[in-house]
């Protein structure tokens, strides 16, 4: 019964593990491995949720089973929220009634697999399609708190499909001091294109190919801007053509931006100011992208 374990415990025989079911208000199922000997007791019954036959396993709703099993909790009418427990003097009492963790948290861009929500429980996250791994942690535990162990920005996206244009989008895992960008651009007009990579006040980069646009006609520019001011620009030839597909790749490394146009055009730009790093990617201006990935 995938998902609703909420207690998973040691017991030496299948009538062991029925008895602790009977003395939970909360179990309404219950199974046992043999060669393990694991008792998962579970929140719900075979008439809502279908069941998954396994080797070596036996299943069973608790309304089967007689009550007498319970032995001194046979008697015992605990509250909803608890369960009978056997004191070491044999006596009957009702104590609280671990109801586990509920579903784990979920996670933008990441599937998640977990066998239940009992204590000490796991939940595991994968990355889907077009996001990657942003730091190597992808467990969430149930704690005896009720509460999955907190899990945030484990999967970041870093491939986007017919990216828009004139819009803004993060860079993969926050910011980022060595990281890769690749487009497959198409300028449309021969006005401009640009790519700008910023912080939340700055421009550490500018990548602007200009068909006509001001005074640099049929260039290429790189510059950056700080406290609102930009630097000196670099100007370069221009690689692009209107209507015809290029791959552009922007990357920073060891302090040096670089960008490469279809594996020819080279130019670079050392860091205005050291160790600034960008978090956030702008697209704007004539062309349309095929293609964006971010690596970091």
């Amino acid at each position: 019964m995938e998902h609703q374990v909420f207690r998973k415990l040691g017991s030496l025989s299948l009538y062991d593990c029925a008895s602790e079911c009977l003395t939970s208000s909360v179990c309404l199922s219950f199974g046992f491995e043999h060669n393990t000997l694991a008792c998962f007791l579970y929140s719900n019954t075979s008439d809502y949720v279908s069941i998954s036959p396994k080797s070596g396993f036996d299943f069973s709703d608790i309304q089967c089973w007689p009550k007498a099993l319970s032995g001194p909790c046979f008697v015992m009418s605990c509250p909803v929220t608890t369960r009978c427990q056997v004191d070491r003097h044999g006596r009957a009492i009702c104590v609280p009634d671990f109801r586990g963790c509920g579903h784990p948290p979920d996670v933008a861009g990441a599937s998640i697999t977990y066998d239940g929500h009992y204590q000490g429980a796991m939940a595991r996250y994968t990355c889907k399609e077009d996001y990657t791994f942003c730091h190597q942690r992808n467990i969430s535990v149930c704690h005896a708190s009720g509460q999955w162990k907190t899990v945030a920005d484990i999967c970041g996206k870093f491939r986007w499909r017919n990216p828009k244009v004139n819009q803004t989008y993060d860079l993969p895992c926050g910011p980022q001091s060595n990281f890769s960008v690749f487009l497959l651009a198409t300028p449309t007009t021969p006005q401009r294109c640009s790519v700008y990579l910023r912080t939340d006040k700055d421009t550490p980069f500018l990548l602007d190919f200009r068909f006509n646009f001001e005074f640099a006609i049929n260039k290429t520019v790189i510059n950056s801007k700080f406290l609102n001011r930009w630097g000196t620009e670099v100007l370069s030839p221009l690689p692009l053509t209107i209507g015809k597909e290029s791959g552009i790749q922007i990357s920073l490394s060891n302090g040096e931006y670089q960008a490469v146009v279809d594996d020819v055009f080279k130019v670079e730009l050392l860091e205005r100011q050291s160790g600034v790093q960008p978090r956030r990617l702008s697209l704007e201006g004539n062309f349309f992208v095929r293609l964006m990935e971010i690596k970091v």
